[in-house]
């Protein structure tokens, strides 16, 4: 497997150089959500390039709940993942599920914990300082996330993963 991360604004600099189709995508988009999908095109083709010899992407197809891929044949899997001002992706010979995550204050912190963790989890994390509470949660939370992209679900099936 193959990781690479870098920030959305040292990407951003080099969207000019994508090919007109990507930013028609991106076209409607709000400003964080295009800023962030021309930056993984970015990142796409730079990867591809550099660890694969890659001119061109090749072409892409997506799963029932939005997964990205290329033709199985290639057997090159990718996926991406955004945590603030930060971009990454993995690629690979088979299926994988890739998250970043940075720790973080989030509302609503202790109802968070109450709705997604299991009695065990909440068990501990809660006998932890508030500074370990985030970073415990933020780990949980990004080996669920990559867990549940590399099953195709997304944060779908969150509920359903113990």
């Amino acid at each position: 497997m193959k990781v690479v991360i870098s920030t959305l604004d040292s990407l951003f600099v080099s969207v000019d150089f994508l090919p007109q189709s990507d930013h028609e995508i991106a076209y409607n988009f709000q400003p964080k959500k295009k800023m962030t999908f021309l930056a993984s095109r970015v990142l796409l083709r730079l990867a591809l390039k550099s660890f694969y010899a890659l001119d061109d992407v090749p072409s892409l197809y997506f799963g029932h709940h939005g997964k990205p891929y290329f033709d199985p044949d290639l057997s090159l899997f990718f996926n991406f993942s955004h945590s603030v001002n930060y971009i990454g992706a993995a690629f690979g010979s088979t299926e994988m599920g890739f998250d970043i995550e940075c720790v973080k204050d989030r509302k609503n912190f202790q109802g968070l914990c109450k709705k997604v963790l299991t009695e065990p989890e909440k068990n501990y994390i809660f006998k932890l300082s508030e500074k370990e509470q985030r970073e415990f949660f933020t780990l949980l939370w990004t080996v669920r996330e990559s867990l549940l992209k590399d099953s195709g679900l997304g944060l779908v099936g969150l509920s359903s993963l113990s």
